[in-house]
């Protein structure tokens, strides 16, 4: 074996070396001869991707033995990690391990964003119970939305609106003024060699996005390796003006829970590669560079090949956890006073003889007649006549529920302040306009025309996030839907404050 071929063994496959890192192992800057002998033994292992870079050169990864070695061992550990997990939810014992882990991937963010936060907050942020939060860590309960979605959602579909529903999350409404990107984050030059961005020029975006969906639909690569893939695009792609980088790791997770590794995926903690952007960036660039995306799946891999062993211990931790808190439920159960016990502690009751009293008027409110508390007297108390106000119009009655006893026993008169409550069409009417829209109109979809039916009122405002809530569907979807209602008529658009809203125009 030649010193060349040794060399291209040792830099391809025992690490995965740049060309400056050739240099600076060799210490010296003349390995032309050598760089290229590295390059013809890569030539072995690569597979060209669908993904192209602006200029429009495919990008590629080099799966050398040993670096295909880690890429296996590691999807090995996410599916056997995935399998204990499943065991847990089936047995209601995960509790532990979400929110630890939860936790700290929460807590890599807002190092990410420098927040210094306490690990309680984290604790209840992890939970989703709801909590008040100062404005610069609203980020925490924003992401932890997107979590959940991973985790309780890992078998939806992944296409353009999996993009828009991340970043409404992280944006914290439904309502967006505008969707991708619509400044250049870079300046072109012509003369430069090789340049390197991060933000494709804003009329590429959307269709990079689309060659990314295909990617992630169609490509035969491995999966862990398709997923870094789709983080370093999203990445490169930079598609909105905010949270892109969150969103390139959200999309590494959906993929790789959509592909079978579920909901488990949300708490593994990839978010740490956003602590060091200068590192990674620097990778980035690499991968521009050489258009090789090998570098960054050799750097992700070097990140977390660490933490499986300790995601293995918080398994068996919220296992024991579990056994616990059921044993510590047993326990208190057992130690309960016993009914035997009961009664030798009840006093005998004094018979109570029935008194009645004379009951006032009630102008306001009409209380019912407490239960007898005399389980030997059986007759009704004599009730004497009461005056009870007529019901006005536009009065609803609505009883109350007694705290103590769950009795209803207290009814109040409630006026409204608006005499005339819009109702619109009647469903039946409704689904009549609805046909009649369809057959009058083939450029309406069957969700416009229902969505239109039943939201036509002359001088009401309607908003993107009552379509997507009320045909269930997904924001950008949503958004076009509005859009196109307004194009052919049906809607006048305006914006309001940080969000658009839809008037209906008289036809």
């Amino acid at each position: 074996m030649s010193s060349n071929t040794e060399l291209a063994i040792k830099f391809s496959n025992e690490i995965y070396a740049t060309q400056q890192d050739v240099k600076t192992e060799l210490r010296t800057s003349l390995i032309d001869g050598i760089w290229s002998g590295i390059l013809e033994y890569r030539s072995n292992f690569t597979q060209v991707l669908t993904l192209p870079h602006i200029t429009g050169v495919k990008y590629s990864v080099c799966l050398t033995p040993k670096i295909s070695e880690r890429v296996n061992n590691i999807e090995r550990k996410i599916m056997k990690l995935s399998m204990a997990y499943s065991k847990l939810l089936r047995n209601e014992a995960n509790e532990y391990f979400d929110i630890k882990n939860k936790s700290e991937v929460l807590s890599s963010i807002a190092r990410a964003y420098g927040l210094s936060v306490e690990p309680t907050v984290l604790t209840t942020i992890s939970k989703s119970t709801g909590i008040l939060l100062p404005p610069n860590l609203m980020i925490l309960e924003k992401y932890n939305r997107c979590l959940n979605e991973i985790q309780n959602n890992f078998l939806n579909d992944i296409d353009e609106n999996t993009y828009g529903e991340f970043y409404t999350y992280l944006m914290g409404t439904d309502d967006l003024t505008e969707y991708y990107r619509s400044k250049e984050t870079v300046k072109y030059a012509q003369y430069q060699v090789n340049p390197t961005y991060i933000g494709v020029p804003v009329n590429a975006i959307e269709k990079s996005i689309e060659q990314l969906v295909n990617f992630i639909s169609y490509s035969d690569v491995n999966l862990f390796v398709k997923a870094v893939c789709t983080f370093y695009y999203t990445y490169y792609v930079k598609p909105f003006e905010s949270y892109s980088e969150e969103i390139s790791i959200l999309m590494l997770k959906k993929v790789l829970a959509n592909n079978g590794y579920e909901g488990v995926v949300a708490m593994l903690n990839f978010e740490q590669l956003l602590e060091d952007k200068a590192s990674l960036e620097k990778v980035i660039t690499e991968c521009q560079r050489s258009l090789d995306l090998t570098y960054l799946v050799d750097y992700v891999m070097k990140k977390i090949e660490y933490m499986f062993d300790d995601l293995n211990d918080d398994i068996a931790v919220s296992q024991r956890e579990a056994v616990k808190k059921d044993m510590f439920q047993a326990d208190v159960v057992e130690n309960h006073v016993k009914p035997q016990q009961v009664q030798q502690t009840i006093q005998p009751q004094p018979v109570v003889q029935p008194k009645v009293e004379e009951k006032p008027i009630v102008q306001e409110f009409v209380r019912e007649p407490e239960p007898s508390i005399d389980p030997i007297f059986t007759e009704e108390p004599v009730k004497e006549p009461q005056h009870v106000e007529p019901v006005k119009e536009n009065t609803f009655i609505r009883p109350v529920q007694n705290t103590i006893t769950g009795a209803q026993n207290v009814n109040f008169n409630q006026n409204i302040a608006i005499s005339d409550v819009p109702t619109g069409l009647s469903e039946e009417e409704a689904a009549k306009l609805e046909v009649h829209l369809l057959e009058m109109n083939p450029n309406l979809s069957r969700a416009q025309a229902y969505f239109y039916a039943r939201h036509c009122t002359i001088g009401m405002n309607y908003t993107i996030a009552q379509f997507k809530k009320e045909v269930g569907c997904a924001y950008e979807t949503a958004r076009s839907s509005m859009d196109n209602l307004v194009l052919l008529g049906y809607y006048k658009k305006e914006p309001y404050k940080n969000k658009f809203i839809y008037m209906p125009v008289k036809k």
